[in-house]
Formats: structure tokens, sequence, C-alpha cells
């Protein structure tokens, strides 16, 4: 498990992946103002992603947008560190908070690990467990399966089990460059929430990702509210939020 000094150490190895995702020197993360960074993945959708990193905003957004979104940046101070309310203010009712979501990371000296008592066992999952998933996921709102994002692909994937039941699953897959950073999702079967047994899940992907000196990022839809308490009982850190804006023509 990878040892950091203090908890500055931790971030600036967290700055360093954003850095290098988005091309840039890691001075960029430690000032305030606004990188706008066109985004070929994002083109024809007409979004905005906003993203966070020390002092300073990532913009990621359809190309069709970025040279109004250059206008609206160069308009401001080179120390804006831009806000969804900066385009609902330049831009009215065009513009759509499609998404807010919670950024957490997991310092390893604060990882508090959880495992589910008995009758629930925790482990991890394959492809040949896909069953398992799609009859859990058929007890599921499709909301629900969109928000949590937890594919029987991912890079690393664990369920709880009542018997042969999956009643919860967790997964991660990196993200960024390098495969340091580590996306977690979680869903748990409707009739067994409230249990912890999403935690435990999580918990196990996390004692990996730590021993393999990953670094775990958890987000969540700011309005759900048990998946933010998954992340800090076990010990992230609120870091920042995260925006996707979408502008209506």
């Amino acid at each position: 498990m990878k040892k950091y000094k203090n908890r500055n150490e931790f971030e600036h190895a967290i700055f360093a992946v954003y850095a290098e995702s988005y091309d840039c020197n890691i001075e960029k993360c430690m000032q305030p103002g606004t990188v706008l960074i066109p985004d070929k993945r994002y083109a024809d959708s007409n979004f905005i992603i906003m993203w966070y990193a020390g002092k300073a905003a990532f913009i990621e957004v359809d190309p069709a947008l970025s040279d109004k979104v250059q206008q609206l940046i160069a308009a401001k101070s080179d120390t804006k560190v831009f806000q969804p309310s900066d385009f609902i203010t330049a831009w009215g009712d065009k513009v759509e908070i499609d998404h807010e979501g919670n950024i957490y990371y997991l310092y390893p000296d604060d990882f508090k690990p959880f495992i589910p008592t008995e009758p629930f066992t925790v482990r991890f999952m394959s492809e040949k467990d896909k069953p398992y998933m799609d009859a859990m996921y058929a007890e599921c709102t499709e909301k629900d399966i969109d928000e949590a994002y937890v594919e029987i692909d991912h890079t690393l994937v664990c369920g709880c089990f009542q018997g042969e039941k999956l009643v919860s699953a967790a997964s991660m897959y990196y993200t960024r460059q390098g495969e340091i950073f580590s996306d977690l999702g979680v869903i748990t079967h409707p009739d067994f929430r409230g249990n912890g047994l999403g935690k435990g899940a999580v918990s196990k992907i996390c004692e990996w990702l730590l021993v393999h000196d990953k670094i775990a990022q958890y987000r969540s839809s700011v309005t759900i509210l048990g998946s933010n308490g998954i992340a800090k009982s076990l010990g992230f850190t609120h870091y920042y939020k995260q925006f996707t804006l979408k502008i209506n023509d």
C-alpha cells in the first residue's frame, strides 16, 4: 500500500492526474482560473462538463460550444473560477443543470473497512456472474441503474450475496490517465437497502485499490443520500462538486 507523507502529498498526486489528463502543468491546479477543453467525446451533445481540482476549474465542452465558452471566459478575470451560475447569468434559461455530483477521494489512512454480517457474503465477480446481475437489475428502476453505472464488464466488480441471490454490487473502472484514478459506483436491490450491503461491496473494492496503489475516487449525485453516506462512512473526504450543463438552443 502506498504511503503518503501527508495529505498535501496525497492531494498533489490527485492534481498530477488531472494535469496529465488535460496535458497541462500541475501549477494550473494550484492557481485560480478556468481551463477550457474542447472534447470530441461530447460532439453534438451541447454539454458542458465542469470539473474542479485544487483551485482551478476544468471545463470540457462540446467542440461546437468552444468559441462561445471561450468568449465568456475571456471576458472575465484570468483568476475567475467558473461556476454553473456564471453560465446561467450569461445565457439564462438556455442553461439546464443536467447533473450535480459530489466527488470524494479516499486518503489511505482514513479508510474504515466494513464487512457485512451473516447471512451476507461479499466476493469479487466476473462476467460469468452476469445472470446474477441481470436478476438484480430486473428489480431496480432504470434511473437506479443509470445513476449507479455498475456493469459486470467493468475493471473490478464486487457483489454482496444472500445465498445465491445478488443483493448489492459495486464496480470500478479507471478514469483519466495512467490507470491511477478509479471511479466507483454501487447499486443495491430495493428490498435490501439500508443494511450496509452496498458499503460492504464498496469496501472490498477499496481494499484492493489501496493495496495496488490506486487513488479511489467516488462520485455520487447530490440527491442520492445513501450513496453519499457510503462514501463518508468508509472514510472518503468530499473534495469537489462536478456539474454537467446542457445548453438548449
